[in-house]
Parts: C-alpha cells; structure tokens; sequence
C-alpha cells in the first residue's frame, strides 16, 4: 500500500529492507535492491501528498542499509538512484516548506484510496456533487474552495460518475485528468495549487536523475544521468 494508507500489520518499506538483509546476509555477501515503487505510481497521479509520504518511507528504508553498512564499512556498498524522473513536478519558490508541507498534510489517503470510494459512490443511485463534496473535503483537508474550484470539482465528478466506456476521452480530457479518476486527479490538483506545486505530465520526464553512493566504491557513482 501507499504509506499513507498503510494499516499499522503491514510491514514498513524499512521494515521489509531490515528482514531482506537479515534473510540474505552470509559469508560469501549478498545483493539486495529495495524499491520505492509507489512514490513512481503517485507522481503518475500528480498526488504531491502520497510522494511525500512515500519518500520519507524510503528514506527510512536507506537508513535501515546504512545501519548495516556501519558493521562492515569496508565491504558494503549502497547505491540510492531513480530509473526516471514522473510528474514533472516544480515547486513555487515563493512557497515557504511550513507552507507546502501543511497545505499537504491536511490530505487524509491517497489519490488511488479515494478513487476507490469514487467507485462504490458510483454504483449508488443517489449520486449527487453536494453528497460526495463532505467526502472530498474530509480526503483533501479542501475546506476553503472558490467558486472556480466548487466548478472543477463539479465538471470532474460529472465525468467520475460516467461509466468509463462512456466519457470524451479528447485532447482537452486527456490533459486535464490522464487515464485516471477525474474526480480524484481534480481534488489533488487543487490541493497541490495551495501548496505552490504543479505538474507538467502524468507520464515520466526526460529530467535528469542524481545517482547517490556510499561505501565501498562508492567513487565510481557519482552525477546526474
């Protein structure tokens, strides 16, 4: 699951990474890769939230391999890359890290968990924009919405109530909601505006990506790729 909708069984990425190297860890050594994968399947989402929460989980995960590269500094090599860059995310220089950060606190789940709400309400005969608006406002933590937001996220619900055979998937759809719940994609985009961040894409970017390495030939990783 997404960190943020982790229940408190299931093990952490940190955890999963401390038990992987207590299971592989023998005379001869060992080779293990730890993935981060959700934070790729948030930035498809545009979820700024669900990345965040997901990097700190694998910022965790690095730290459970840093503790066992302390006990054999001179055979241990750990090497933290991405495959790719998603999103195109950029962040307002004029947004302080008290001001992004809390503006995205206040979403409760994951943009994938709220979508799977969206589709048990649209099996319900009563679907109306002012029943599921509480629902959207208790997810994102959206309390303060202008008009022009009360639009988006009407036009978008419109679209999430459809089935999916049924909606204009246009140019203009494409680019406002991808191959993803519009309702959803539209909640997180609006909480993303108030954090100061925007996205370029929900596919991968040509950005580069930086390489990090420590231990044991760690000077043969080095840069950007």
């Amino acid at each position: 699951p997404y960190e943020m909708d982790r229940p408190a069984e299931s093990p952490s990425l940190a955890e999963l990474t401390k038990r992987g190297i207590e299971l592989l860890d023998n005379p001869n050594g060992f080779f293990l890769m730890v993935e981060g994968g959700k934070m790729d399947w948030g930035c498809h989402l545009n979820d700024a939230a669900s990345l965040v929460h997901d990097m700190a989980a694998f910022d965790e995960g690095v730290k459970a391999a840093l503790f066992f590269a302390r006990r054999r500094p001179e055979e241990t090599l750990i090497v933290v890359l991405a495959d790719h860059e998603t999103g195109g995310m950029s962040i307002d220089g004029g947004k302080s890290s008290a001001d992004i950060f809390t503006a995205l606190s206040a979403q409760k789940e994951s943009s994938e968990s709220f979508s799977r709400k969206v589709a048990d309400f649209r099996k319900n005969p009563k679907q109306t924009f002012e029943r599921i608006l509480p629902i959207v406002i208790d997810s994102f933590g959206l309390h303060a919405l202008s008009p022009t937001e009360l639009d988006e996220l009407r036009q978008a619900f419109a679209q999430s109530m459809l089935p999916k055979e049924q909606r204009k998937r246009n140019r203009e759809y494409l680019r406002r909601y991808g191959p993803y719940e519009p309702l959803s994609v539209t909640a997180t985009r609006i909480l993303n505006r108030k954090a100061g961040i925007t996205w370029s894409s929900f596919g991968h970017s040509s950005a580069d990506v930086p390489v990090f390495a420590h231990g044991a030939g760690a000077e043969h990783f080095a840069g950007e790729y």
